[in-house]
């Protein structure tokens, strides 16, 4: 029975993996009122239910230096989102939660102390 499910798990991540399923995915748009930013994700594994677990970064266009990084889950039925951001040390920055339609994704971004929120817009970039 341990073989059976070894087999079906690895022909699972095969034809995801070759499909492109875990392709990178890069987003460009606006948080707050003008602020370019972008956006770039990377599924990871298929979690329980309809969710996959997906890494990556998050930082202003005009920045890059500035590069927060992203881990968290997207339901793949209904789009819906969390994401939690880090700095480079580690630390928590900040929430972003919100739904992926299509191309577009669209969210609020809440700081750690939840204090401040800012709504984003983001579109795939081809």
């Amino acid at each position: 029975m341990k073989h059976t499910l070894l087999i079906a798990l690895i022909i699972f991540i095969t034809t995801f993996t070759s499909t492109g399923v875990f392709a990178q995915e890069n987003y460009e748009g606006v948080i707050g009122k003008d602020k370019k930013i972008a956006l770039s994700i990377t599924a990871e594994v298929m979690l329980a239910g309809n969710n996959m677990s997906y890494s990556g970064s998050f930082y202003p266009l005009t920045d890059q230096e500035k590069k927060s990084f992203i881990k968290g889950k997207i339901n793949m039925e209904t789009g819906r989102f969390s994401f939690i951001e880090r700095d480079e040390k580690g630390q928590v920055k900040g929430y972003l939660v919100g739904t992926q339609s299509g191309n577009q994704v669209d969210g609020h971004w809440k700081s750690v102390d939840k204090k401040e929120e800012l709504p984003f817009k983001l579109q795939r970039k081809p």
